[in-house]
């Protein structure tokens, strides 16, 4: 772990919004993919009201976005510097911060109801519309196969974060609150 970059907090500017979380792995992939999906889909408005922020369970602090993640946000429609992430690894001193944490797989679900309970978690799996997915309740790392999976994921992150986007606006009471983005051209499609 780089030390010397670990932040003692993640939303330092952002106390009066509602604070979520994306806890992963690693905080290079599925995390920062999610997150920048997020900023896509929602309007000003919303972004009054919530933010978010990931963190890995296992990250080394200040790590960038992995290139295929970068290249698939980019296919997306999601515009960003690749060196903008910096990863941050989940410690102690960062679980009160967050009012939710918004969980990708069983791994940081169990890890983080370990240290402080359930009442602040929820799975990403919950608001997928794929019923078999919210029964395995895990959303996988790219492994073997990185182009297909990390298209296959953003496929499943554009479902879960549409409905949502969906619940908080609800939450919240605003009713323009996200942007429908390009949905991706995949080759096994045509």
């Amino acid at each position: 772990m780089t030390w010397w970059k670990q932040k003692n907090e993640l939303f330092s500017n952002e106390k009066e919004k509602y604070k979520v979380l994306i806890v992963t792995y690693t905080d290079i992939h599925r995390g920062p993919m999610l997150r920048e999906i997020f900023n896509k889909k929602m309007t000003d408005s919303m972004k009054k009201f919530v933010t978010f922020r990931s963190a890995g369970i296992y990250a080394d602090n200040g790590d960038n976005i992995a290139m295929y993640a970068y290249r698939s946000l980019k296919k997306f429609g999601v515009r960003l510097n690749p060196y903008e992430h910096e990863s941050n690894t989940l410690t102690k001193t960062l679980l009160d911060e967050p009012d939710v944490f918004l969980t990708i797989d069983k791994y940081g679900y169990d890890t983080i109801k370990r240290e402080i309970g359930d009442e602040k978690l929820i799975r990403l799996t919950d608001y997928s519309s794929d019923e078999t997915l919210k029964e395995t309740k895990d959303i996988q790392s790219p492994r073997d196969d990185y182009c297909l999976d990390y298209e296959k994921l953003l496929d499943i992150f554009d479902d879960c974060t549409d409905n949502y986007l969906k619940y908080l606006a609800e939450k919240f009471d605003c009713t323009n609150y996200y942007i429908k983005i390009r949905k991706p051209q995949h080759w096994w499609e045509e």
